[in-house]
């Protein structure tokens, strides 16, 4: 299979939906106006696709996310996305299933020619997705949207793991751990947030002399949001490098939400591409 079949392959399933309370449930990562979900117990991911008839592909998809990244296949993906983000005044959200941050327009991610906005990234722990079987303490995911012009959503998703390491303090989450609204409440402080700083960067040598700069690697599958309603309409893109994070801000995050990761689902078939 060369690489256009399978980059095609990764857009079977992932062509939109209007179903906008998919959307408005991701955005709002709190399950919406659905029926009430958690991460334990009667409302754990396991009963899911019980809760509500609108979440019903939790139980029956066959492209549920997150995945176990295992067994790639290499491709060269030839800058097939690019980043543009700005910097922002962010609005934090306590959506009493994770904290979130809400972005204004301006930031963008483009994805096989397609233009996605950036319009909130949030966290987990532990790591949702898992690479060569390893768990992380936590995971970021950036979540972007597009609207065709059939009014149909698509969506790409960047996610990137999280280690707490001994070395190196995140500026932008230290930001946001910082300034945490009351529980269930919103608060926009007077920061300002850089959303590329949640990704692998160029190092001294790469912002020295671009032309040495070596791409990060990162997988690419087709998937769905890991939150009820689980819709399979989403570009996922993982980074293979980790991100480090203090035994302090790890533990500032997990003292509001210790467990919010829906486990790894079944593959069944699905190809995972690596660059």
């Amino acid at each position: 299979m060369d690489r256009r079949k399978l980059l095609k392959y990764l857009s079977i399933g992932v062509a939109g939906t209007s179903l906008t309370a998919a959307v408005q449930s991701l955005v709002s990562a709190s399950g919406g106006g659905g029926a009430a979900w958690g991460y334990t117990g009667s409302l754990g991911p396991s009963n899911w696709g019980s809760l509500d008839p609108a979440y019903a592909v939790c139980g029956t998809g066959t492209r549920q996310s997150p995945i176990a990244l295992t067994n790639p296949i290499g491709v060269d993906f030839e800058d097939d996305f690019t980043i543009n983000y700005n910097s922002f005044s962010p609005t934090i959200r306590d959506t009493g299933k994770t904290i979130q941050v809400d972005c204004p327009p301006g930031s963008t991610l483009t994805l096989d020619g397609k233009t996605f906005n950036l319009i909130q990234f949030h966290f987990h722990a532990p790591s949702e997705h898992t690479i060569d079987n390893q768990v992380t303490e936590m995971e970021v995911h950036l979540v972007h949207q597009r609207t065709d012009a059939n009014g149909n959503v698509e969506l790409a998703v960047i996610g990137r793991l999280m280690e707490v390491g001994s070395s190196g303090t995140n500026s932008e989450m230290a930001k946001i751990l910082n300034n945490l609204p009351a529980s269930g409440g919103t608060t926009s402080p007077s920061v300002t947030i850089n959303p590329k700083k949640f990704l692998p960067q160029d190092g001294l040598i790469g912002s020295l002399l671009p032309l040495l700069a070596t791409p990060p690697k990162y997988y690419r599958y087709s998937g769905s949001l890991t939150t009820p309603p689980c819709s399979e309409i989403v570009n996922w893109l993982v980074y293979k490098d980790t991100m480090r994070i203090t035994s302090g801000q790890f533990a500032n995050f997990t003292n509001l939400y210790s467990n919010n990761s829906r486990p790894v689902q079944e593959r069944n078939g699905r190809l995972v591409l690596k660059d």
